[in-house]
């Protein structure tokens, strides 16, 4: 037998990235960032598994209804991570790769090679974000900043069609957040 428990209010840990005073790296891992708290983000060079991620920089630095973006830094960021149990059973975290604002919503965003879309881990991933935002929306509005907050896994396809096309990365980032949703309800069903 299943019971439904009323809780009251949730109690929010407000954290902030700015908690974070700077990043270091090396020269080749840090790119300039105008919408960030941070002058400079460490991003892997193109090549080394950082373009689509250092293109993504460069469109939201461009994109007028992108407020602010951040790239998660896994290891100083670590209150962002999110559980989650690998296809081999065994526990892990998650850092998703950027936090993207809007004047109404908030993006959780991890950018993918193609390949790597399909990935059981990929996906287990995924279900633990959207688990995380699904928690977040409960909350009253004033309590997650007067803000919906959104999942979004980019693909590198996806990515690059957007933005050769139609120039929108607002407009990328709904589609992939109602694509990741709508997946992820054909999974439980």
């Amino acid at each position: 037998m299943i019971h439904h428990t009323r809780t009251s209010k949730a109690i929010v840990d407000y954290r902030r990235l700015s908690e974070v005073k700077s990043l270091s790296a090396s020269a080749a891992r840090l790119i300039e960032a105008r919408k960030c708290i941070y002058p400079k983000l460490r991003i892997p060079p193109r090549g080394k598994g950082g373009g689509l991620e250092r293109d993504f920089v460069e469109w939201a630095d461009q994109t007028g209804q992108i407020e602010a973006y951040c790239k998660i830094d896994e290891h100083k960021h670590e209150w962002l991570q999110r559980p989650y149990l690998k296809d081999t059973g065994y526990p892990a975290r998650y850092s998703p790769d950027f936090l993207a604002r809007t004047a109404s919503d908030v993006y959780v965003v991890e950018t993918k090679a193609q390949s790597s879309l399909s990935d059981e881990n990929v996906q287990r991933k995924k279900r633990a974000a959207l688990a995380w935002v699904e928690r977040i929306n409960a909350l009253p509005l004033e309590q997650r900043g007067e803000k919906d907050w959104h999942y979004a896994l980019v693909g590198e396809e996806l990515f690059r069609r957007y933005r050769d096309q139609s120039g929108n990365l607002v407009a990328l980032l709904e589609f992939a957040s109602l694509h990741s949703v709508a997946d992820q309800t054909r999974t439980l069903f």
